[in-house]
């Protein structure tokens, strides 16, 4: 596929849909990857939609509700990582990025 990662930002359903798609892609399916990434409490996410000053505190209770639903379904993803700041957030993706493109079903061994 050319060495080239495609990193999609998309919800619980989003994440859901490309699951089912990739279940019968025989390219797809090996090659999926899922990332829960959440802030790593609801006083944190609250935190962060009151700094931005966004919503009506209607609109904001309906997100917190939301966001505590979504996060039922963090065991369906790979990793979790829990947010702290936005570049340890990337860092742990690369992590996450370098140690999948050393497991051995991704990789070829060398040639001796």
């Amino acid at each position: 596929m050319g060495g080239k990662h495609v990193l999609l930002n998309i919800d619980v359903q989003g994440a859901e849909a490309i699951r089912k798609k990739a279940a019968n892609d025989p390219e797809l399916q090996p090659r999926l990857l899922t990332v829960f990434l959440t802030p790593d409490s609801l006083t944190e996410l609250t935190r962060r939609l009151k700094k931005r000053g966004t919503e009506s505190e209607d609109v904001l209770a309906k997100r917190l509700s939301q966001a505590s639903e979504e996060l039922s379904h963090w065991n369906r993803f790979d990793y979790l990582i829990a947010s702290t700041s936005a570049d340890e957030d990337l860092r742990k993706m690369e992590t996450i990025l370098e140690a999948e493109m050393m497991r051995s079903t991704r990789v070829r061994p060398p040639a001796f």
